[in-house]
C-alpha cells in the first residue's frame, strides 16, 4: 500500500483480524492508518490537554514515550478522523487545532560543545521548516523563542511544545561529568525559553529517561507538573494486565503455537502457562508502588516472533548505564537489600556523584516495589527489579562476565552449564561452573557461600533458566529451586569447602577475621593459591570435598525435599562444593516419585 503524504484524509482500520504488530511504525498516524494494534491511552491525554500547563514525565527507552507525543501532536493539530473509536474521539474535546513545534533531543549529537550546539541550531532549523516559519537568529534560545512568537502571531493562538527524550545529550556524554555539566548549561538556557515564553504557550509537554533537579536543568521551570510518580498517570505508559488481554485476544493461539515448537522455556501446554511466562519476564514495572505494567516492548516483540528473549537489553539500555555500571558494583547482593528512598532522591541533582539505585530505576532496571508512607515527597519507595528479562540483563553486566572479552562466549558457557545440569553430568557441571570461576576474580579466592550463589545465578540467567534463589521452606532457605526441561524439580545447596583455603600456607595471614568475616571486600585479599594439577592432587581433593557434599545432600533430604515431593515429579538434589578458584565438585541423587 503506497502512503499519503497527507493525514488530511485517512482511513482508519478497524478490523481486528487485519492488526499487525506495531514495531518498527513511523508514528501514530501509521499506525491508525494500517490499522495496528493500539492500546489506547488517549484518556491520559485528554487529562492533559484540558489543562494548559507544563507537564513532564519520565519514562525508560522503548516505553512509549514517542508514540505518546506522537499521538498528543495529533490530539492538539486537531486531527479527528484519526480517533474515531478511540476514547478521546468519543469525549467532549473541541479538536481545536494548534500550532506544534515537535522537538526530539535524540537527534542532538556531538563530543564537544561546538557540536552540541550546531546540531541543535540544525534541530531548530528543521522544526522552522516543518511549520513554515524562518527564523533571523542563529543560537538555540532564540531561535526557539522565535519559532513560539512567530507561529503564535501567524496562528493568531497560543502554541504547544513537545519535547521527546530532554537529556539525550546529557547522558550521551554522562561518563564525562564535566562534559556533562557543560551540556546541561547549554540545556538549560534553552529551556529557559519556554519560561519566558509562557505567554505564547498553551501546552507543553515534555519526556526523558532521567529526572534531574528542576534547578539543575529546567532553570525557571518550577512550574513543571511532573507526573513521573502520579497515581492517576501510573499506566500512561506500558500496559496493564487488562489491555494485555486486548491484544491475548486474537494473537493467543499464534504465539502459544510458536513457543511450543520452538521448545521455549519454561515449557509450555496451555493459555495459562503463557500468561505466566509473560508475567514472569516482562511484568512488574511500577511507578506508583500499586500499578503494574507490563513491557511494552518486550511483549509486542515477544507476539511478533514467538521467541521469547532479552529484547529490551539491546533496544531498551541506555549506553550510559553499561557505562557506568560496572564501577556500581561487582556483586548483586546490593539489588536485594536497597534501603527505602524517597521521592525526592529519585531525582539526579549531580552529575558527579550518581546514585546507582536512582539510575538503574530511571533506565528502567528497577522499579518501584512499594510505597512506603502516605506522605508525599517525605514518603519511603522500596526498589527491586522489575521481572525476569531485567534481572537477566543487569546480572552478566554487574559480574562483568566475558571469557576471553566474549560475552557471547560466556553466554554458551552458561547454557553449558544448565544443561549438564539436566542431563545429571557431574564432571561436564564441574568443568563448566569452573569455567565462571576463572572469570570472576572477585570470586576466585573467596570463602564466602553468597558470592558463589551469585555466580550461580549469573549463569542460570545469562542461559536464560526460570528458577527461585533463596527459596524459602518451612524448615529453612535452601540456595536454588530449578524447573527441569521434563517437569524435574532441581534443589541445589552449594557449600565452601574452607578447609582447603584454611590450610594453604599461603592464605593463613589473608583470611578474613571473625569479626569482619560478613565484610564481602575482604574476599579480595586473600593472595592466589594454586589450584590442584596433578590427577593426584585433585582425586585427594575429591575426597576430602566429598563428605561435604554428602552433608549437603542430607541438609536437602531432611529439611527441604517434602515440600516439592507431593506433585509426583522426579526431585533431582545436587551438591556444589566449591574449594577453588578452578575446581568445584558435584554430587547429584535422585529421589523418584513415590
Amino acid at each position: 500500500m503506497e502512503k499519503k503524504d497527507s493525514t488530511d484524509s485517512i482511513a482508519v482500520k478497524n478490523d481486528a483480524a487485519m492488526r499487525e504488530i506495531p514495531l518498527g511504525a513511523f508514528g501514530f498516524v501509521d499506525i491508525r492508518r494500517y490499522g495496528d494494534y493500539y492500546i489506547d491511552k488517549t484518556k491520559f491525554l485528554y487529562e492533559i490537554v484540558k489543562r494548559p500547563r507544563p507537564f513532564f514525565l519520565s519514562r525508560p527507552r522503548r516505553f512509549g514515550k514517542t508514540l505518546l507525543l506522537d499521538t498528543l501532536e495529533c490530539i492538539l493539530s486537531g486531527q479527528q478522523d484519526l480517533f474515531k473509536g478511540l476514547w478521546i474521539g468519543q469525549s467532549d474535546y473541541d479538536w481545536t487545532p494548534y500550532p506544534v513545534i515537535r522537538l526530539n533531543m535524540d537527534e542532538v549529537e556531538g563530543s564537544n560543545l561546538k557540536e552540541i550546539k550546531n546540531s541543535l541550531i540544525e534541530l531548530m532549523v528543521d522544526a522552522a521548516k516543518a511549520n513554515n516559519e524562518k527564523l533571523d537568529v542563529t543560537t538555540p534560545a532564540k531561535m526557539l523563542k522565535r519559532l513560539i512568537i512567530g507561529l503564535n502571531e501567524t496562528h493568531k493562538k497560543k502554541v504547544a511544545v513537545l519535547i521527546d527524550e530532554y537529556d539525550t545529550p546529557i547522558i550521551d556524554n554522562i561518563k564525562n561529568p564535566s562534559m556533562a555539566e557543560k551540556i546541561r548549561v547549554i540545556l538549560r538556557k534553552f529551556y529557559r525559553a519556554l519560561k519566558t515564553n509562557s505567554k505564547y504557550l498553551c501546552h507543553v509537554f515534555i519526556t526523558g529517561v532521567t529526572r534531574f533537579t528542576q534547578l539543575s536543568i529546567f532553570s525557571g521551570l518550577n512550574f513543571l507538573n511532573d507526573i513521573t510518580l502520579d497515581e492517576e498517570y501510573a499506566a500512561i505508559c506500558g500496559f496493564t494486565a487488562e489491555e494485555l488481554e486486548v491484544l491475548l485476544s486474537d494473537r493467543m493461539e499464534r504465539t502459544l503455537k510458536g513457543l511450543i515448537e520452538k521448545k521455549s522455556l519454561p515449557p509450555l501446554s496451555d493459555e495459562n502457562d503463557l500468561r505466566q511466562l509473560i508475567r514472569d519476564w516482562y511484568d512488574g514495572y511500577s511507578w506508583d508502588g500499586q500499578t503494574r505494567v507490563y513491557n511494552p516492548w518486550s511483549v509486542l516483540s515477544l507476539f511478533q516472533k514467538t521467541k521469547r528473549s532479552n529484547y529490551w537489553l539491546n533496544t531498551g539500555t541506555p549506553d550510559f548505564l553499561r557505562q557506568l555500571a560496572p564501577r556500581f558494583s561487582r556483586n548483586i547482593d546490593w539489588l536485594k537489600n536497597i534501603p527505602p528512598i524517597t521521592e525526592d532522591e529519585l531525582s539526579i541533582d549531580n552529575i558527579e556523584h550518581l546514585n546507582p539505585a536512582v539510575l538503574m530505576f530511571q533506565a528502567g532496571y528497577l522499579t518501584i516495589k512499594e510505597n512506603l508512607g502516605p506522605i508525599k515527597r517525605s514518603a519511603g519507595y522500596s526498589l527491586r527489579v522489575p521481572n525476569l528479562e531485567v534481572q537477566a540483563s543487569i546480572t552478566p553486566q554487574l559480574f562483568e562476565i566475558d571469557a576471553a572479552d566474549d560475552p557471547l562466549e560466556a553466554k554458551n558457557w552458561a547454557k553449558k552449564t544448565r544443561d549438564r545440569l539436566f542431563k545429571l553430568d557431574a564432571p561436564g557441571v564441574e568443568e563448566a561452573f569452573s569455567f565462571y570461576l576463572s572469570q570472576y576474580s572477585a570470586t576466585a579466592y573467596t570463602i564466602f557461600e553468597s558470592k558463589y550463589q551469585n555466580l550461580l545465578e549469573a549463569a542460570l540467567y545469562m542461559a536464560d533458566q526460570k528458577f527461585d534463589p533463596q527459596a524459602v521452606t518451612p524448615h529453612g532457605i535452601l540456595d536454588f529451586h530449578i524447573d527441569g526441561p521434563n517437569g524435574e524439580r532441581f534443589i541445589v545447596e552449594l557449600k565452601v569447602y574452607r578447609e582447603y583455603v584454611k590450610k594453604s600456607p599461603q592464605a593463613k595471614r589473608t583470611i578474613p577475621t571473625p569479626k569482619s568475616i560478613n565484610a564481602p571486600e575482604e574476599d579480595s585479599k586473600i593472595d592466589h593459591i594454586p589450584p590442584p594439577s596433578s590427577e593426584k592432587e585433585i582425586a585427594k581433593l575429591k575426597e576430602s570435598m566429598t563428605p561435604l557434599a554428602n552433608e549437603a545432600l542430607s541438609q536437602i533430604r531432611k529439611q527441604y525435599a517434602d515440600k516439592f515431593r507431593a506433585d509426583g515429579k522426579p526431585l533431582i538434589m545436587v551438591a556444589l562444593v566449591m574449594a577453588r578458584r578452578t575446581f568445584v565438585l558435584a554430587k547429584f541423587d535422585v529421589i523418584e516419585p513415590e
